[in-house]
């Protein structure tokens, strides 16, 4: 995986501008990427983790751009590590 998370403000800034370059259809279904998706990390520049602060809390979510899902990855931000941990060691045993 080739993961990269916002770091600082050039990268938040970085993040939220590609996210939304795209025209309708071509990435977020027939949608732009949402204004008030806020983006703070990407796999590849095509899966993007967000928060939403219209969903209320501090969840993170991730979007997956080959699938069109969103679901809640981890209760804030502060426990978003953790909860990619977790996920890959999922992933490994899995095998």
């Amino acid at each position: 995986m080739n993961w990269e998370y916002a770091n600082s403000p050039d990268r938040v800034i970085h993040f939220n501008r590609h996210a939304r370059s795209f025209e309708p259809g071509e990435f977020f279904d027939d949608h732009t990427w949402p204004i008030h998706h806020f983006v703070v990390g990407s796999e590849h520049e095509q899966n993007w983790y967000f928060i939403d602060p219209k969903a209320g809390g501090e969840f993170v979510f991730p979007y997956h751009h080959d699938r069109g899902d969103i679901h809640r990855e981890a209760a804030s931000l502060g426990e978003f590590p953790s909860a990619l941990l977790q996920w890959w060691r999922e992933v490994e045993s899995r095998g």
